[in-house]
């Protein structure tokens, strides 16, 4: 029995990914002794980005939390050794003398605590997850909020024609610069005026399609003072918005490049097919989370195909997408709105990535070789898996198991010691 298999969450290795992309290639999925606790994560960052928990089956939680750690091994390979996500929930952070287990306290769920986070939500299935948890929330709240009010909300989904062969990259740039220069308009802002258009929230997702290639387009949620005529806000918007994409080199029929929603509430909801509850604030929030439709791939759909060896272009396609979002804003409320509906300033993705509830209960600390044994034995899933009891004493037994299968583990200190005693 290998090390890895003590860690449900351990996959097959993607392979080399070569490709004209910069970050894809494979790495290889082991680790070459213990690092340091200031292991950096790398150089590539800057992408922009509680509710009550939903009703999930502990079985269901866990199966979803192994395949997030089994995707973030699958983006690791594919994204190289230079990526920050490389030690993101691997290695201790800067400062963290200790890895701390603990409880939430809404569903008892484990977690870890003093380890780095890379907070890229484009790029990891762990951090994205959280991250879009929190936004997905903030936006319910909006929305209850306003329409509590008297207020309306309407999704507005915008985007243009597209075709196998063209690179991701230069189409976001030109849905981006189309959309800038309508809403920085005299026309919009009459717009606006004239529906009672006050606040929207907008959502970058582009998804892959094997027929037409990337597929960008932007989900706007906008907030309007009352009631309004969707189908004449609609043929205005049109307007505007196809005037826009012969300026930038694009088009699109009205029928595909624009579609006006409204009328939602928070019963608007429906299943998805794990079992979750899907609504508005999930579609504009959590957008780039979910499993495409048949014939598209999400970005966590690339990365499954990587795992599972069934796209042979998956891991090329993933490093695009990851390169094609780094230092794009993917998610942003317009200015007043938190005010307006009386929430705090969104927290930054790293702030997200990086929260601990101090109200959480604390379980076990993991000294630094505990740590890397846990690591090494490919059992970090597993340990969270027993923890979610709150059984302290199961959790040290499993740590005994791993120290015991790897052996006695050498931290960097003690291997500088060595030189420097022999020296």
């Amino acid at each position: 029995m290998s090390a890895a298999s003590l860690d449900s969450g351990s996959v097959p290795s993607v392979g080399r990914a070569r490709t004209s992309v910069s970050r894809a290639r494979a790495t290889g999925g082991g680790d070459a002794g213990d690092s340091p606790a200031s292991v950096p994560l790398g150089t590539t960052t800057g992408f922009d980005a509680k509710p009550a928990p939903l009703p999930f089956p502990a079985d269901a939680a866990r199966l979803a939390r192994a395949e997030r750690y089994e995707l973030q091994r699958v983006a690791r390979e594919v994204l190289g050794a230079d990526h920050r996500i490389r030690g993101c929930l691997r290695y201790r952070r800067f400062g963290a003398a200790t890895v701390t287990v603990k409880n939430r306290r809404e569903s008892g769920q484990a977690y870890y605590s003093g380890l780095q986070v890379c907070g890229i939500a484009a790029a990891c299935p762990c951090c994205g997850v959280r991250i879009a948890e929190e936004r997905a929330q903030r936006v319910e709240l909006a929305i209850v909020a306003w329409q509590a009010a008297g207020g309306d909300v309407a999704l507005v989904t915008l985007t243009f024609s597209h075709h196998a062969g063209q690179a991701l990259a230069p189409n976001v740039d030109a849905l981006l610069a189309a959309y800038r220069a309508m809403v920085c308009g005299g026309s919009y802002r009459r717009l606006k005026a004239r529906y009672g258009l006050a606040h929207t929230i907008k959502s970058l997702e582009p998804t892959w399609g094997a027929l037409n290639g990337w597929h960008p387009h932007l989900h706007v949620l906008g907030f309007f003072d009352g009631a309004f005529d969707a189908a004449a806000f609609e043929r205005e918007l049109w307007a505007l918005w196809s005037a826009q994409l012969g300026r930038v080199g694009r088009s699109c029929d009205r029928a595909h490049g624009l579609k006006v929603q409204r009328g939602f509430t928070n019963a608007h909801k429906y299943v998805t097919k794990l079992g979750r509850h899907w609504g508005l604030a999930d579609e504009v929030a959590r957008a780039n989370q979910k499993r495409g439709r048949v014939g598209s791939w999400s970005p966590p759909d690339l990365l499954r195909a990587c795992r599972d060896g069934t796209l042979a272009a998956a891991p090329a396609l993933f490093a695009e997408y990851v390169d094609a979002m780094h230092g794009r804003h993917m998610f942003r409320w317009s200015a007043g709105l938190a005010a307006a509906v009386g929430l705090a300033a969104e927290r930054t993705d790293q702030e997200i990535a990086e929260g601990v509830d101090q109200a959480d209960p604390f379980l076990v600390e993991l000294a630094p070789p505990e740590w890397s044994a846990v690591r090494r034995a490919g059992g970090i899933v597993r340990l969270l898996d027993i923890a979610d009891a709150g059984d302290a004493e199961a959790v040290w037994g499993f740590v005994v198991a791993c120290q015991a299968r790897v052996g006695p583990v050498v931290t960097w200190r003690d291997r500088l010691a060595g030189r420097v005693a022999s020296g």
